[in-house]
């Protein structure tokens, strides 16, 4: 699994970490989820399957899928592709060498596309004039620059929307009468026509009735601790609603400032690309995915800038995020600067602490994890050699 990309956890939260207790495995597989393995030395004696509610569910047998793109020759891609349909893509290939395949788990488990930008006979999708276009059961576009063909999906993409419904006592905001609690919905029976309306109850127990024309206007309320509900014809929701406007005004305009100063700002390009940068690089021991070789040229772009760089990159848990930040951590570091990567919480903190610590120390940057788990002591000790530049 750690070539596949896992990352080995004592407990097991986010997608692309494996736990090894004894004779018992349990790893978050993508587009699977939580997957429990129990051994008997080297025979599986059972695979569970966890809910998000922790229930467990007997499974067979399980994928384990890898999380960045691997390479595959020509002769096994029929294989790959062998459950597409009644057409391989092999068939449509004439030059074959080597692509990387990007797995993808589809609803039936099955397979895969070709990865974008994974090769450089692997073209954009804008540049597809004088080519074949051939229909096939991929997730997205592909053009090969080498064959002459641009494949497009045979099928939309659907997306599924999980959502909790509202159950009687739930706490919900009307966009004009504020904080209530729902109640249920009532048939009435007017002029001869059954309508559907939901009702809401506001402070003194006081009830609107709310046709189902207006239930885009009602959103789930959730806070803890005790909830004020909202007086029907009172002025506390508008005055709510006033000082919101007008605190978005305001971080409106100082935004605007801040945007205009960034952009007057100058600073020195950084140098991104050397000897010890590229050897840094090298070191990263898995295959980028496209994705993450873009984010990684975008930024490089970004620091050869003049400009203070300003970029933000999203991407699903498992993804490589952590790789792109060390990337631009280290060419920051290289040039001169001081790094301070900020987490959520304690627990992100230390295993980034680790992953950067085992990256970086062999390059001769010092790391350091600064939070509530340091005693006071240590923590003034980190401050002191972060001001006396012994932390990079």
């Amino acid at each position: 699994m750690l070539r596949n990309g896992y990352i080995r956890e004592e407990i097991v939260e986010n997608v692309g970490e494996f736990s090894v207790k004894g004779g018992f495995i349990s790893v978050h597989i993508p587009f699977t989820g939580v997957v429990e393995i129990d051994l008997f030395g080297d025979s599986v004696e059972n695979i569970y399957i966890k809910s998000k509610l922790a229930t467990r569910k007997k499974i067979k047998t399980v994928d384990i899928f890898p999380l960045y793109d691997f390479p595959v020759k020509g002769d096994s891609i029929t294989l790959q592709f062998e459950k597409t349909g009644d057409t391989e893509i092999s068939d449509y290939l004439k030059n074959i060498k080597r692509y990387y395949i990007d797995i993808y788990a589809a609803k039936d488990g099955e397979i895969y596309f070709f990865s974008t930008g994974s090769s450089d006979i692997v073209g954009s999708t804008k540049n597809r004039e004088d080519l074949k276009e051939i229909k096939l059961p991929l997730r997205q576009p592909l053009v090969l620059k080498d064959e002459n063909l641009f494949f497009t999906p045979s099928k939309e993409e659907t997306f599924q929307i999980d959502f909790e419904p509202l159950e009687e006592g739930d706490y919900v905001i009307h966009e004009d009468y504020g904080i209530g609690i729902y109640r249920g919905i009532e048939t009435r029976n007017i002029k001869g026509k059954n309508y559907d309306f939901m009702i809401l109850e506001y402070a003194g127990g006081e009830k609107i009735y709310l046709s189902y024309l207006h239930f885009d206007r009602i959103f789930r309320y959730r806070a803890s601790g005790t909830v004020e509900l909202d007086t029907i014809g009172g002025t506390s929701w508008r005055n709510l609603k006033k000082k919101v406007k007008s605190s978005l005004k305001k971080v409106a305009k100082q935004l605007l400032k801040l945007y205009a100063e960034r952009k007057n700002a100058k600073r020195k390009p950084y140098i991104v690309d050397d000897e010890l940068i590229k050897k840094f690089e090298s070191s990263f021991p898995y295959v980028e995915t496209p994705d993450q070789m873009k984010a990684i040229i975008d930024i490089k772009n970004d620091m050869t800038s003049d400009t203070p760089m300003e970029r933000i990159i999203c991407g699903d848990v498992g993804f490589g995020k952590t790789e792109v930040a060390l990337r631009a951590v280290f060419i920051a570091v290289y040039n001169g600067k001081q790094v301070a990567v900020l987490t959520p919480t304690t627990v992100l903190s230390f295993q980034h602490y680790r992953n950067f610590k085992e990256r970086l120390e062999p390059f001769g940057i010092r790391v350091e994890n600064l939070s509530r788990l340091k005693t006071k002591r240590e923590i003034e000790d980190i401050l002191e050699k972060l001001k006396k530049d012994r932390l990079m």
